[in-house]
């Protein structure tokens, strides 16, 4: 009996054992399969992160910088369309309350500055200013205050019946530009750069803005009205290449295709507004100002002030259905309308102001090419103005903007293409009085370049007459 029971519970024992020895272990930490929550940053590394939000919450993403440079603003704002917020440009009513401070340095200075930007616009628009002797506070106007930065509160007025300021530093009040920018910007002109269309024309590298000045790329701006003029790199409220920059140096904006450099030499620099500066405004501002409505041809614009003038582009003159060119004293200037031929030619005319010419290669396949050999010797002024500027049309349509060739130490002689068979130059040396000289010819591509030609090639022939023809035939001039 004792050995049975002593068989019965040896066999407890060894089932227990078992059933212990079969249980399921718990997992091992270091081992665990468990997947990792998707929506979790999984990078412990310090990185560089870009926050973007989207409608199902906010996502980390991360790039490194030596591998991602920079960002092109047409993959960036594909990415950031979703954060975009809304920002309407509220029109002024006119006449516009304004206060200029008694706080500037030289106070008398900073005044005629302004009062001669005010003047400009009242000029070339209907919008009128009303002055003010003391600063505004309760009602709606704009306050010209000292400040030890330069800018404007407010694209365009406020919704509510109250003051915004300019601020203005005792140097840069002393810049008739930067007046001119801060003011076009306040009654509503947005920056080329913050457009909707920008993206066809510059690149936005948001990784060397300053991170207080990004979110100004992420508005989607409501102009006062539809924009409908080309984009405008001469635009007096243009940004400059390093707006904003991280360090001062890096650059923030910057042209694309073709000439980039000529553009980039444009941007932020001209001295006064555009034609289209003052034809948005007008847009903006002055559509029912003329009772008497006069057709002006494109891209000219009837007057505000002079209703029964057109207001056109420099050199340019609306005549019934035509547009007229303004050409200079051909005495002075030599020609008006040039024909190239394949054989390099050039033109030198000196004590000039203002020459405009005409140059058409009479081959809708053909191309006028220009060269400027000795480009920063015509400057005897440095400042980068239309009175100091030598402007290229050279697009399909002379109507759109072209280049305006400002002086800089690192252009030394320009070359440019037309891109259908005719180009217009315009010299205005109206701040300098200077000279002329200039290379051209015909050529069958855009992507022709001066260097391509051979040593004897080069050899431009003095421009004459007896060549200057619509369809030359002699061989001499050929």
């Amino acid at each position: 009996m004792k050995y049975k029971y002593f068989i019965f519970s040896y066999f407890l024992l060894v089932v227990l054992i078992i059933v212990i020895a079969g249980q399921k272990k718990p997992p091992n930490k270091k081992q665990s399969t468990k997947k990792p929550n998707p929506t979790r940053i999984i990078s412990k590394k310090p990185t560089v992160g870009l926050s973007i939000k989207s409608s199902r919450g906010t996502t980390r993403v991360t790039k490194k910088p030596t591998v991602r440079p920079s960002i092109k603003p047409s993959k960036a704002t594909t990415t950031t369309k979703k954060t975009i917020v809304k920002y309407e440009i509220k029109k002024w009513q006119t006449p516009i309350s304004y206060f200029i401070s008694n706080d500037f340095k030289n106070k008398d200075e900073a005044k005629m500055k302004i009062e001669s930007v005010i003047k400009e616009i009242k000029e070339n628009t209907c919008i009128e200013f009303n002055k003010e002797d003391t600063e505004l506070t309760d009602k709606r106007g704009i306050n010209f205050k000292i400040s030890n930065k330069c800018e404007n509160m407010r694209i365009g007025t406020n919704t509510e019946e109250k003051h915004q300021n300019i601020y203005l530093t005792n140097d840069c009040v002393k810049s008739m530009r930067t007046i001119r920018y801060l003011l076009h910007n306040a009654l509503g002109q947005l920056s080329p750069v913050l457009q909707n269309n920008r993206d066809k024309y510059v690149t936005i590298n948001i990784q060397n803005i300053v991170i207080t000045k990004r979110s100004l790329f992420n508005y989607n701006y409501l102009p006062i009205d539809k924009y409908t003029e080309p984009y405008d790199f001469g635009s007096i409220v243009h940004f400059n290449s390093t707006m904003f920059s991280i360090d001062g140096r890096k650059k923030t904006i910057e042209p694309i295709g073709k000439y980039k450099n000529f553009y980039e030499n444009m941007m932020g620099r001209i001295e006064e507004p555009s034609f289209y500066d003052y034809k948005v405004l007008n847009n903006y501002y002055c559509k029912n100002k003329c009772q008497n409505i006069k057709n002006c041809n494109a891209p000219c614009y009837q007057h505000p002030n002079h209703c029964n003038e057109c207001a056109c582009p420099k050199g340019y003159k609306s005549e019934e259905d035509f547009i007229i060119y303004v050409y200079g004293n051909k005495t002075i200037c030599g020609y008006e309308q040039i024909y190239p031929t394949k054989r390099l030619q050039h033109l030198v005319r000196s004590n000039i102001n203002y020459c405009f010419y005409h140059i058409e290669t009479f081959d809708t396949l053909g191309h006028v090419f220009i060269r400027f050999p000795d480009f920063r010797g015509m400057f005897l002024n440095e400042k980068c103005s239309w009175k100091n500027s030598i402007e290229v049309r050279y697009k399909k349509n002379l109507n759109d903007q072209g280049i305006c060739l400002c002086y800089h130490k690192d252009i030394e002689a320009p070359e440019i293409v037309s891109e259908g068979p005719r180009m217009i130059v315009i010299f205005n040396f109206n701040i300098s009085q200077s000279y002329a000289h200039f290379e051209y010819m015909k050529v069958d591509s855009t992507d022709f370049k001066y260097e391509s030609l051979g040593k004897y090639q080069k050899i431009p022939r003095l421009i004459n007459e007896k060549c200057n023809r619509k369809f030359v035939k002699d061989k001499e001039c050929i």
